[in-house]
């Protein structure tokens, strides 16, 4: 890059996590882009993750710790590390995972070269260990007009690993993370309501799946909300983003009354679209096993 180069906030969100984080905070010390700080919201950890972070602040200046004085839930901590950056763009680091060397330029550039792209974000690959597991659905939403991205960015995302792509700090900071279920899928279509988002193949997102399992239904659960809302996911997003568009989320105000609730119904039915499909594909499923279990059993 040419002149001074533009100060790129890596927020990483924490509880718990003294064997990986050292993983994380290393390959975004490592990127090669070097103007960059890294801020550490840790949520009140019981384990050694605080001595952990302490000794990575030790190292490298780059770094700022902050531990929460009791656990604020994990939408609140994701914010912190938002409401801390001082950089002109900003991007979210699970405390488990790990991005290339070459995430933070190449994600940049697509931002600097088309004012128009909202956020930019690499491939996500997921693994459990060291194996991989699943690599992340590959899209963009490019259109010219703002309810046309969010209704595709809608159909489109599935394990929505364009959250952890690079945002401007401006922007991202006029979106409010919901403690809902799809929450981040709420932000996301803020962003994709104020332009685009591309997906980079050149460069990818590392996520730990864990142990626990990553879907809707299980998301539900964690959140605690009633059983409903884990039988029927896809119902109680589309519920959320109806809301969300045509009455709640500030990213849409500057949109008429009458365009909102357009949209937000535009969405609703999307995701109603996507809730039948998905539910005939999971029936097939079930049939084609136990078609193959009577048939093995013969």
């Amino acid at each position: 890059m040419t002149g001074r180069e533009s100060l790129v906030t890596i927020g990483i969100p924490t509880y718990n996590r003294d064997v990986l984080i050292r993983r994380a905070v290393e390959s975004a010390l490592n990127q090669d882009y070097l103007t960059i700080e890294i801020i550490i919201s840790d949520n009140n950890s019981t384990d050694s993750t605080r001595s952990v972070c302490q000794e990575l602040c030790a190292r490298d200046a780059r770094i700022r710790y902050i531990r929460q004085p009791s656990n604020v839930g994990a939408t609140r901590n994701f914010a912190e590390v938002l409401k801390q950056a001082s950089g002109e763009y900003f991007m979210w680091l699970g405390d488990d995972d790990y991005v290339d060397l070459n995430y933070i330029s190449t994600t940049l550039r697509a931002l600097q070269h088309d004012p128009s792209v909202a956020l930019a974000s690499g491939l996500a690959r997921y693994y459990r260990g060291a194996k991989l597991i699943n690599i992340g659905r590959e899209f963009s939403v490019e259109s010219t007009t703002w309810w046309r991205r969010i209704a595709e960015y809608y159909w489109k995302v599935s394990d929505n690993g364009v959250f952890y792509g690079l945002m401007r700090t401006a922007t991202i900071r006029q979106v409010t993370v919901k403690n809902a279920l799809g929450g981040d899928w709420l932000a996301i279509a803020c962003m994709a309501a104020g332009g685009k988002i591309v997906m980079l193949n050149e460069t990818a997102v590392h996520r730990e799946l864990g142990g626990a399992s990553q879907t809707l239904s299980h998301a539900a659960k964690s959140l605690g909300l009633p059983r409903m809302h884990a039988v029927f996911p896809y119902l109680s997003i589309a519920a959320n983003a109806f809301v969300d568009i045509s009455i709640d989320g500030s990213s849409y105000e500057k949109y008429s009354i009458r365009q909102r609730r357009l949209a937000g119904a535009l969405v609703f039915l999307v995701l109603l679209v996507r809730a039948f499909t998905t539910s005939i594909v999971e029936t097939l499923v079930i049939l084609r096993n136990s078609f193959r279990r009577k048939l093995n059993a013969a």
